[in-house]
C-alpha cells in the first residue's frame, strides 16, 4: 500500500500544472547544482506558458523539438539553439553573446542584463530589444530576432512551427540547398549528401580487435551472489570483419560464444566470384520470406549483392543492431513508440520484424536504454520506392543456415536471450531470392526455400512477386506455394494521401499452404486483412500525429479474431503525451470474448528533471484504471545520470521501485542498481562496462566508452597546417574547439587541447559524410583544405582522419573602365582568383559599382585577373594584378583591376609618329 500511495502521489506530482522546486523530488534527493532551493513564487517565462516548437528555414527544418515561451512581447525562442542551428558563430558566455553572422563584418555584441546590443557597429534601440531569462537560457522574442539578424520570422501557433524567410542568401541555407538537389539527383543511390573524397580503409589480413567489456555483480534478499562477464570484440581477419561474442556467469565459465565473419562492399561488386557485395559466414541471422519463412538464426552463411540482406518487400520490413545485455530498445515512428525489445537475440541483437512502412518517406529511430541510464539514439530512414530494382539489374541473395544450432552446438532461438548449452533439433534450411527490374516503375521478384527438417512448420516453397508502381499507389501481388495444392496469394498497397496521410491496406488468402502465422490451439488462418491509416489533425490548435490500424484473420473451425489499435500523440505546454487505446475481439463456435483496453503516457521536463507517468487502463464495462507508473531521470553535470521508477499492478496488487546510478569517469562506465518489491523481496547490483583498443597515433592500447565493438568511430585531428603538405608536424598547433558535421548530425563534440575529438556510434559498413562545421573555427582566416571526408567504417574500428586547416587571406577592389583619362566602374563581370600554379582558387562578379571580393583564399601569390570568356565577349584588353597575402598581411584591400578597349594597330602608329615630330 505504501508503495501505491507513493505512485499516486508522485502521478499527481507530476501532472500538477505548476511544479514548485522546493516540489522537485530529485532536487531535494540530489540537489539542482544551482545552490539552495528557492521555493519564491515570482512569475518567469517556462513555467506554464512553455510550447514545443519546430524551427524551419525557407521550408528546411532545423530543429524538431525548440522550446518556445510565450510573453508579452510575443513568441520567445531560446539564443543559443537559434544561434547553433543557422549555424551563426556567435558564442553566449553568462548573461553575454559576442561574434559575427553572414560575414565577419557584421559584428554581434549583446548584454542580455542590460538589453544593449550592437550589430556592424551600431546599437540597437533599446525599445525594440528584449530579452527573457528561463530555465531554457536567455531567450529573445521573434521581433527582437527580426530587429538583430535582419530576417523576417512567422509564427504558426496551429502548427508550432516557426518559419524563417532570409532577406539575403544564408550560408546555411546555400549549404542546405546544395545538399538538397544532390539528394534529388542522387535519390535512387544510397549515400545522400555531399560528394566528398573517400578516406582508404581496406581490410586487413588481420588486425588487433576492439573489445567491449561489461562486468556485473548482483546480489539479492535470498543471500545469492550473481557475477558475469560479458566480452564482444571485433576486428579485421582474413580480409574480413571477425565478431566475437562470448558470456560467463557464477554457474559456468562460459554460457554460450557466437562467431561469425562477415565483408560487405557496397561500391563494387569485386568481393567474390558470384559478384556479392557482402557475405557473412558463421553463427548469422537470415531475412524473412514474405509467406514462408520468418527467418532463422544459427550457423550457416548468406551471399547478397543488395545493400542490406533484408528480403521483406516494401510494406513491412526488418530492424535490427546490437542490443547488450540489461540493456531496453524501442523503436518509434515520427516520435510515437510502435514496438519495444527487452532481450537481445542470441547473436545480442535487437530485432523488430515486421516493421510497417508508409508511403514515401519514413523517419524511424530506436531508442536505447541501459540498466543504469545510459541511453543511445539511432536514427533510421527508409524511402519506400528506391528499394524497386533497377530498370533490366538483377539482386539476389542466397544461403543457409542451421537452424536453432550454433557453431559449437548450443541452442539458438531467434528473439530468445538463452546462450545455455542445450541439445535440441537443428532446423537446416536453405534459401534464394532474386529480383530483376523488368521497367523502372515495377520489379519481379522470385523467393526459393528448401526445409530440410521433416516436421519443420516452415516447409519448403516458393514465392513469385511483382511490385512496383501504378497510378501514384505502390503495390504488390504475391503467389507462393509450399505442398498444398491451392497455393497463397497476398495483394498490399499504399498510397501517400495529401501531405501528411498516407494508407496501406492488404489481403492474404493462405490457400493449403503451410503458415507460420499464429494459431488458436492447432487452428492454420485461412485469411487476413489489414488497413493503416496514418495522418495528423488539429487540436485545441496544437498538432496531434494519429495512426489507426485494424486487421482481421479468419482461422480454421470457424474462428476469427479483430484487432484495432489508434495511436496519438502531441504536445501541451510543457507535457508531451502518448495515447494507445486497443481493442481485440474473438469469436469461435463455443464462445465470443472481447477486451479494450490503452495506455495514456505523459512526459514533462522539471528543472532539469526527466519526469515519466503511465497510467492503463480497461473499458470493458466501465473506465476502470488497470495499472500506474511513475518514473524520473536526471543528467547531471559530473556526467553521472540518476533515475528512479515505481510501478504499481492495480489487478494483481504488486508493486516495484526500481533505482539505478550511472557515472562516467572519464571512459569507464560505473553503475549501480536496486530493486524492491511489495513482498520485501530486494536486490542490487553493480557494473563496470569499458571499450579497448589500439591508439594507432600512440601504438598503445587505449580505453573509449563501451559500444565500439557494435559499430564505428571516427577520430578527427583537427591542427594548423603551416608548410601546407597536409601532414601533421611537431611544431604545428592543434586547434580546440572544432565541431562536426557526422551524416545529417552536428555532433556536440568538440576538438580538446589536442585538437582531436572521437565520434563513436557510427553505422559500421554504409559510407558516411564527416563535414567540419566551419563557423566552429574561431578565426575566420583559417580555412580547411578538404571540408569533408566520406568514411566506411567496420564494426570494430577506430579511423583517424587528419583534418589540416590553413590560414587564409582575402582580397577587395574595383574594377574600373579606362577611357582615355576617365574611369568608370564596371558591373556583372567575372573575376577569377589564381594560384601561382594557375590553378583557380575562388570566382565572383562585380557588384553595380564595380567592387569585387573573394575570401577563403590561400597564402601566398595571387593572381586576379578577368575571366578569359569575358574579355572575349566584351572585346576588351586587361593587365592581370599580381597580388601578395601572407599571415602577417592576410588582407588587401583598395586593388584597382583595369579593363580597357583593345586599341587599334593603325592609329596607334599614327599616334605615335605624330608624338615623336
Amino acid at each position: 500500500m505504501f508503495v501505491r500511495s507513493f505512485c499516486l502521489a508522485l502521478l499527481s506530482c507530476l501532472l500538477s500544472p505548476i511544479v514548485a522546486a522546493d516540489n522537485d523530488p530529485f532536487a531535494v534527493l540530489f540537489g539542482d547544482g544551482d545552490g539552495p532551493l528557492s521555493a519564491s513564487t515570482t512569475e518567469q517565462a517556462g513555467r506554464d506558458d512553455l510550447s514545443i516548437i519546430t524551427l524551419r528555414l525557407d521550408g528546411f527544418k532545423l530543429i524538431d523539438a525548440l522550446p518556445g515561451f510565450e510573453t508579452e512581447a510575443g513568441l520567445c525562442l531560446p539564443v543559443q539553439p537559434v544561434i547553433d542551428a543557422l549555424e551563426f558563430p556567435i558564442q553566449l558566455d553568462g548573461g553575454a553573446a559576442s561574434g559575427w553572422f553572414v560575414s565577419p563584418e557584421r559584428k554581434v555584441q549583446i548584454d542580455f542584463e542590460t538589453g544593449e546590443t550592437h550589430v556592424a557597429g551600431r546599437q540597437l534601440d533599446r525599445s525594440l530589444i528584449t530579452y527573457e531569462n528561463t530555465d531554457e537560457g536567455w531567450c529573445a522574442p521573434l521581433p527582437t530576432l527580426i530587429e538583430i539578424f535582419d530576417f523576417d520570422m512567422a509564427y504558426r501557433s496551429r502548427e508550432l512551427t516557426v518559419e524563417i524567410t532570409p532577406r539575403e542568401i544564408l550560408p546555411i541555407e546555400a549549404r542546405l540547398e546544395r545538399e538538397a538537389a544532390r539528394r534529388e539527383l542522387d535519390r535512387e543511390n544510397s549515400p545522400l549528401g555531399p560528394s566528398y573524397d573517400p578516406v582508404d580503409n581496406p581490410y586487413r589480413w588481420i588486425s588487433l580487435p576492439v573489445a567491449d567489456i561489461a562486468v556485473t555483480s548482483g546480489l539479492s534478499s535470498t543471500g545469492k551472489i550473481d557475477t558475469s562477464l560479458s566480452i564482444d570484440a571485433a576486428g579485421d581477419l582474413l580480409k574480413m570483419t571477425g565478431r566475437l561474442r562470448t558470456v560467463s556467469s557464477e554457474s559456468r565459465m562460459i554460457d554460450g560464444v557466437r562467431l561469425s565473419l562477415e565483408r560487405q562492399d557496397l561500391a563494387v561488386d569485386r568481393i567474390s566470384p558470384i559478384k556479392a557485395r557482402r557475405y557473412a559466414i558463421g553463427d548469422i541471422s537470415t531475412p524473412a520470406l514474405p509467406l514462408l519463412s520468418r527467418g532463422q538464426t544459427g550457423a550457416g552463411a548468406v551471399f547478397s549483392n543488395r545493400a542490406d540482406l533484408n528480403a521483406d518487400i516494401f510494406d513491412t520490413t526488418e530492424i535490427r543492431g546490437v542490443l547488450p545485455e540489461g540493456w531496453e530498445a524501442e523503436l518509434y515512428a515520427e516520435d510515437r513508440l510502435i514496438a519495444f525489445v527487452t532481450d537481445p537475440d542470441p547473436n545480442g541483437e535487437y530485432v523488430f520484424d515486421t516493421v510497417a512502412l508508409r508511403p514515401g518517406y519514413n523517419r524511424l529511430q530506436v531508442r536505447l536504454f541501459g540498466p543504469y541510464g545510459e541511453t543511445d539514439t539511432r536514427d533510421i530512414r527508409y524511402f519506400v520506392g528506391s528499394d524497386l530494382t533497377p530498370e533490366n539489374e538483377t539482386a539476389f541473395s542466397i544461403g543457409f543456415v542451421n537452424g536453432n544450432q550454433s557453431l559449437l552446438g548450443d541452442r539458438v532461438e531467434r528473439g530468445s536471450s538463452d546462450l545455455t548449452l542445450q541439445e535440441t533439433e537443428a532446423q537446416p534450411q536453405a534459401f534464394a531470392t532474386v529480383s530483376h527490374g523488368i521497367s523502372d516503375r515495377a520489379t519481379l521478384r522470385l523467393d526459393a526455400l528448401l526445409s530440410g527438417a521433416s516436421e519443420s512448420d516452415e516447409p519448403s516453397g516458393a514465392t513469385a512477386s511483382v511490385f512496383g508502381t501504378v497510378f501514384d499507389t505502390y503495390g504488390a501481388v504475391r503467389i507462393s506455394s509450399t505442398e498444398g495444392d491451392t497455393p497463397a496469394v497476398r495483394v498490399s498497397a499504399q498510397r501517400q494521401i495529401g501531405a501528411v496521410s498516407g494508407l496501406s491496406a492488404g489481403y492474404t488468402d493462405f490457400g493449403d499452404t503451410e503458415n507460420t502465422v499464429s494459431g488458436l490451439e492447432g487452428s492454420r488462418v485461412e485469411r487476413s486483412a489489414t488497413a493503416r491509416l496514418t495522418s495528423q489533425f488539429q487540436l485545441a490548435g496544437r498538432v496531434v500525429p494519429t495512426q489507426a490500424e485494424v486487421s482481421w484473420q479468419d482461422l480454421t473451425g470457424d474462428i476469427s479474431r479483430f484487432d484495432a489499435e489508434l495511436r496519438a500523440s502531441g504536445a501541451i505546454g510543457r507535457y508531451r503525451w502518448t495515447n494507445s487505446l486497443r481493442h481485440r475481439s474473438e469469436t469461435s463456435p463455443e464462445q465470443s470474448v472481447s477486451q479494450t483496453d490503452g495506455e495514456l503516457l505523459a512526459t514533462r521536463d522539471v528543472n532539469g528533471v526527466r519526469m515519466r507517468a503511465a497510467i492503463g487502463y480497461s473499458l470493458e464495462d466501465t473506465l476502470e484504471p488497470t495499472s500506474l507508473s511513475v518514473g524520473a531521470q536526471r543528467v547531471f553535470e559530473n556526467r553521472s545520470t540518476a533515475q528512479v521508477s515505481l510501478s504499481h499492478d492495480l489487478r494483481e496488487q504488486t508493486s516495484v521501485a526500481n533505482a539505478a546510478w550511472s557515472r562516467r569517469f572519464r571512459n569507464v562506465i560505473l553503475t549501480g542498481n536496486a530493486s524492491l518489491r511489495e513482498n520485501g523481496d530486494w536486490s542490487c547490483g553493480v557494473g563496470l562496462s569499458l571499450s579497448l583498443f589500439r591508439d594507432q597515433t600512440t601504438g598503445h592500447i587505449a580505453v573509449s566508452q563501451p559500444g565500439l565493438s557494435r559499430s564505428g568511430a571516427v577520430r578527427q585531428t583537427v591542427f594548423h597546417d603551416l608548410n601546407g603538405n597536409g601532414l601533421r608536424e611537431t611544431e604545428e598547433p592543434a586547434i580546440e574547439g572544432v565541431q562536426f558535421i557526422v551524416g545529417n548530425s552536428l555532433r556536440p563534440e568538440a576538438t580538446g587541447k589536442n585538437g582531436q575529438v572521437m565520434f563513436d556510434g557510427v553505422p559500421a559498413g554504409l559510407p558516411i559524410n564527416v563535414e567540419l562545421r566551419l563557423s566552429s573555427l574561431n578565426d575566420p582566416f583559417l580555412k580547411p583544405l578538404r571540408v569533408g571526408r566520406s568514411v566506411t567504417v567496420r564494426a570494430g574500428q577506430v579511423v583517424d582522419i587528419l583534418t589540416p586547416v590553413q590560414s587564409t587571406g582575402d582580397i577587395e577592389g574595383v574594377l574600373l573602365l579606362q577611357n582615355g583619362e576617365v574611369q568608370a566602374p564596371i558591373s556583372g563581370v567575372e573575376i577569377e582568383f589564381r594560384d601561382k600554379n594557375g590553378h583557380l582558387m575562388a570566382t565572383t562578379r562585380t557588384e553595380f559599382d564595380g567592387y569585387f571580393y573573394a575570401d577563403g583564399l590561400a597564402m601566398g601569390e595571387i593572381t586576379v585577373k578577368i575571366a578569359d570568356k569575358a574579355l572575349t565577349k566584351t572585346g576588351m584588353m586587361a593587365e592581370p594584378l599580381v597580388l601578395s597575402i601572407s599571415p602577417q598581411s592576410p588582407s588587401v584591400f583598395g586593388a584597382q583591376l583595369l579593363i580597357e578597349p583593345q586599341p587599334d594597330q593603325s592609329e596607334t602608329v599614327a599616334e605615335k609618329k605624330r608624338k615623336s615630330e
